[in-house]
This record gives structure tokens, sequence and C-alpha cells, in this order.
């Protein structure tokens, strides 16, 4: 089990940085034990991608 902080920056500013929290790999990630660590930096990076396209929220308003 491994402990990681997967992280979304919009990069507009220095506070657009919004953290996660930490993840359990296991637990939140639903990986077996042991796996993280045996991924790739490319796996990693992939799997925060796809971690982000679950929890983002993208809105718009427009004003009348």
């Amino acid at each position: 089990m491994a402990k990681v902080q997967f992280n979304l920056d919009s990069n507009a500013n220095i506070h657009s940085c919004k953290k996660t929290g930490w993840l359990d790999t296991v637990k939140d990630c639903g990986l077996a034990e042991g796996e993280w660590e045996n991924y790739t930096e490319d796996d990693k990076q992939k799997l925060a991608e796809e971690w982000m396209v679950e929890n983002i929220s993208i809105w718009y308003e427009e004003k009348e």
C-alpha cells in the first residue's frame, strides 16, 4: 500500500493548486497491494489523470 497525493492545478495563480489530500492506493484507488509500487512513472501519471477526469467539475455561466 502506498499513500499518494494527486494534485490538480489550473495554473491560474499561486492559489490555484487544489490538493485532494492523501489517497490510499488500495482503499481509494482500487489497486492491489504493491501494485502502485510496480507502476512506471507513466502508469502513475495516467492513473492521476484518470482520477482527475473522474473528480473535476467544469462548468460555465452566462450573464443575461
